[in-house]
């Protein structure tokens, strides 16, 4: 698994459940930059089409958006 995998499934706003006993809830990073890309793309009244190619698109955002944050190796 790569880190930005790892790190998009990592809970966006996590916040301490002592109820809980299955850990963690609420939306992951990935499921956040997502909805924040629906979100644009909604807003945009030239973004017209087929929803799902429109949320399919999102999630690629949110990948290449996750990609990006992840520290680059450097060449020593």
């Amino acid at each position: 698994m790569s880190k930005a995998v790892y790190n998009g499934n990592q809970v966006a706003f996590p916040v301490p459940n002592d109820a809980a006993v299955n850990g963690d809830i609420g939306l992951t990073k990935r499921e956040y930059f997502a909805g924040l890309m629906m979100q644009g793309f909604a807003s945009d009244p030239a973004c017209s089409g087929d929803i799902k190619i429109q949320a399919e698109y999102a999630v690629k955002w949110a990948d290449a958006l996750l990609a990006a944050l992840e520290p680059q190796k450097q060449d020593n």
